[in-house]
């Protein structure tokens, strides 16, 4: 309670208007009680009710008056409290204080909801507010009302009445306005597409709030512009709906002639509601609608790949256009259409392309709704690279010393570029082969591989194998084979290929294995060394024959125990007589020798010469042996030895018959058993 200050002297206590207003703001200060004050925001004016009622006009400084709010907001469910003020301390045994409760209107009756006197107080209890209500005393300077859990029915007019013995009546009244804050509002757009060719407005979306009070508004925006209605143009048809609880739901429908522009435009509903003191706003969420119109434009495109086309390309062609939904979709080759081709999203898909599908490629679209056609085109062109022509035709055969030429041509959209190979490496750029003076060595695969250098992925080869046909060339050479055997070797180098003999010099002829190699052939024979032998490799043709003659010693003859001797003369091209001259070469545990294609030449250089040298030793030794100056047999051999940085050769006269592998010629034989 707030004390109020006494006036001087032992008179009553006398209080102005204004003094009454301040005292009555600190009552309710200490009290902590919090009153709206919604005068502001009333939803009725003054003109439609009393401040105070019961004012008397003659106003004297006895007249006795009540002071209430205009009007107490109130949230639903909450509590409200309704302060009744006296001008004046009234006598308690003097006064009866009354609080009715009236629907808003002049011509509304009114019923009592409490009485009190000095004497007696109660609650009525045939009201909506029986069980709700309580009173608490300010004082003799007033009382309040208390309503708690608020309903929409306790959105009344609530009088106070004052009755005093000495002062008279007065009574005030205070309008309790109810809310409730409605739910957050929804928002469901069309389904189906709006067509700008409709006439009349078309319906966009709706948009419900539910279950608020007092009732809310809602108004609609594009793209933050809020629409109002416009013949024609925009239509909002909004609906109520009073809720069992008596909260009112609200919802509105859109309506609006749309532009081809609207298929971007962002729509939502605004939903605005008082509460005590102030009035708020929420949005829905934002929303796009489906625009149905008609192509303006069409533009065909190759879409892959991004530079020029080759056969065996795979080619997207895609139509692209302005209308939705998307109209028919056409694709024609050279004016005809296409109908067994593969269109996915409007676009049109040609795998594995060839030079027959070069061309004019036109997409042609229909609007099934306006009924427009609009078309486009554009050009394709299919590069190729034919096959490579090779001529003269493989398998070509020339002869040694003759001269050829080759030619290599693709039939091209583009410029080509031409190479030959052989054996793996570039010999020539050009589609022109010339070969001058042919030998062995040219014979063998040429390659001639042909490019488009300005688009990569066209390449094409042809090939040509050349035959040098001639005379067979031989090459011999031989290989340790366990302990007492050797392995001789003769190379043949020949085409056509030639028949390869191994013949002993009792015309005896040897089997042997032959390998392959290419247009050359190897011939192989393994023989045991325990006596001195002679084997001739001969090879022949239709152009003529070769043969090589080696002559093995056995081991016991060899005059160095390091030196294992075999001999080899050789008659090229030749079936004339060979005039025998031994050669012992040291045969060690090294490994065997190979062939190397192309060195033939050297090693015959070589033979050549060292027959010469032992043709000329050789003689020597047959005058000391005519003079008797040389025995001859193995006890009284003498050797002449001519050591070089890498080899020793050892001359020496033949005076043993070869002695054949046993498992291949028989028993062995002495001279004398012979």
């Amino acid at each position: 309670m707030v004390d109020m200050p006494a006036a001087s002297g032992d008179g009553p206590l006398l209080l102005s208007l204004l003094e009454f207003g301040d005292a009555f703001a600190g009552m309710l200060g200490a009290r902590g009680q919090v009153v709206a004050r919604g005068a502001d925001i009333g939803r009725a004016g003054e003109e439609d009710r009393k401040r105070l009622v019961g004012e008397r006009e003659a106003g004297g400084i006895g007249q006795l008056q009540v002071s209430m709010e205009d009007q107490v907001n109130v949230f639903l469910g909450h509590f409200a409290e309704i302060p009744c003020m006296f001008s004046k301390p009234v006598d308690p045994h003097s006064v009866i204080i009354q609080w009715f409760s009236k629907a808003p209107g002049d011509s509304s009756p009114k019923q009592r909801i409490f009485y009190k006197d000095h004497t007696t107080s109660f609650t009525e209890k045939d009201t909506i507010q029986a069980d709700r209500i309580s009173m608490f005393d300010l004082g003799s300077g007033g009382m309040a009302l208390t309503i708690k859990n608020v309903g929409l029915q306790d959105e009344l007019d609530f009088i106070c009445q004052v009755d005093s013995m000495s002062d008279g009546r007065a009574e005030g009244i205070t309008r309790i306005s109810v809310f409730h804050k409605p739910e957050f509002p929804t928002i469901k757009s069309e389904t189906t597409g709006i067509h700008i060719i409709n006439e009349e407005p078309s319906k966009i979306a709706t948009c419900e709030v539910k279950n608020g009070y007092p009732t809310p508004n809602i108004t609609w925006y594009r793209n933050g512009i809020p629409l109002q209605d416009s013949p024609g143009e925009v239509s909002v048809d909004i609906r109520q709906t009073k809720e069992s609880s008596g909260l009112v739901s609200v919802d509105s429908t859109l309506k609006l002639k749309v532009m081809k522009e609207d298929k971007d435009a962002m729509f939502y509903c605004e939903v605005s509601y008082s509460t005590p003191g102030e009035t708020r706003m929420v949005e829905s969420p934002h929303i796009k609608i489906t625009v149905h119109y008609p192509a303006t434009f069409v533009e065909v495109l190759k879409e892959s790949p991004k530079g020029q086309v080759k056969e065996g390309d795979t080619v997207y062609i895609r139509c692209n256009h302005d209308g939705n939904p998307a109209p028919e979709i056409t694709f024609y080759h050279n004016n005809e259409e296409l109908t067994n081709t593969l269109v996915v999203d409007n676009r049109l898909e040609l795998h594995n392309v060839t030079r027959s599908q070069s061309g004019t490629y036109k997409c042609t679209i229909f609007d099934l709704t306006s009924y427009d056609e609009n078309e486009d085109e554009m050009e394709i062109y299919v590069n190729f690279l034919d096959p490579a022509v090779v001529l003269p035709i493989s398998p070509h055969i020339v002869s040694e010393g003759e001269n050829m030429k080759a030619t290599c041509n693709a039939l091209s959209s583009l410029s080509t570029h031409t190479v030959w190979m052989k054996d793996g490496e570039q010999l020539l750029e050009g589609h022109v082969l010339n070969l001058s003076n042919i030998s062995r060595d040219d014979a063998g695969e040429y390659i001639c591989l042909v490019t488009t250098p300005s688009l990569d992925g066209l390449e094409t080869q042809g090939s040509l194998s050349i035959n040098v046909q001639g005379p067979p060339k031989i090459t011999v050479s031989w290989q340790n084979y366990a302990k007492d055997y050797v392995t001789l070797n003769c190379l043949v180098q020949s085409y056509p290929k030639s028949v390869m003999t191994w013949i002993l010099p009792n015309g005896q002829k040897l089997q042997s294995n032959e390998t392959e190699m290419g247009d050359d052939t190897v011939s192989m024979v393994t023989l045991r060394r325990d006596a001195s032998l002679s084997v001739s490799c001969q090879a022949e043709n239709e152009f003529g024959i070769d043969n090589a003659t080696l002559t093995i010693e056995s081991e016991t003859t060899s005059a160095d125990p390091t030196t294992e001797p075999f001999t080899f003369t050789t008659s090229p091209l030749s079936t004339s007589a060979i005039s025998k001259t031994t050669v012992s070469v040291p045969v060690t545990s090294t490994p065997s020798r190979r062939f190397q294609k192309g060195g033939s030449g050297v090693i015959v250089a070589v033979l050549i010469v060292c027959v010469l040298l032992l043709a000329i030793l050789g003689s020597v030794l047959y005058f000391l042996y005519k003079k008797g100056k040389m025995p001859c047999g193995r006890s009284g051999k003498q050797d002449l030895t001519k050591k070089s940085n890498k080899d020793a050769i050892v001359m020496e006269m033949n005076c043993e018959e070869a002695v054949l592998l046993q498992g291949v010629n028989g028993d062995k034989k002495t001279p004398n058993n012979q």
